[in-house]
Parts: C-alpha cells; structure tokens; sequence
C-alpha cells in the first residue's frame, strides 16, 4: 500500500470497510491511524495489516473475521 503521511493514513481509515467496523471497547482511531502511517508501506493485504495492528492492541484477529 501506498501510505507515506499521516494524512494517507487517515484518508485510507475514511475510505476502508473498517470505519463502519463494531470495533472493540476503547478504541481509539489515532492509534490505527498512526499505525498504519508507520507500517502501512510493509502491507500489500490491508486485512493483513489490521490484523496486525489488532495483535498489537492486544486484540485476537480471528474475532473479527480475520487472519491470526
């Protein structure tokens, strides 16, 4: 994926399947915007990436449909 700024990051959450996602109690949406703008380049799978992030939030992927 193509995400250099912040502003992409953002703009990727805005137009993404996740913004209308039933996402977990406290989330907080600077922090996956924050961590896509660090690691979003790595990612080619952006449910790969949010599974990634949801891991590190200490969340389990597969409770939201996607992969471990």
């Amino acid at each position: 994926m193509e995400i250099t700024t912040r502003h992409d990051a953002s703009n990727w959450f805005v137009n993404s399947q996740f913004v209308e996602w039933e996402w977990y109690e406290n989330f907080d949406e600077d922090r996956l915007i924050d961590f896509v703008h660090h690691h979003g380049n790595r990612y080619e799978d952006e449910q790969r990436m949010v599974a990634d992030f949801l891991i590190a939030e200490g969340q389990i992927p597969e409770d939201y449909g996607l992969p471990g």
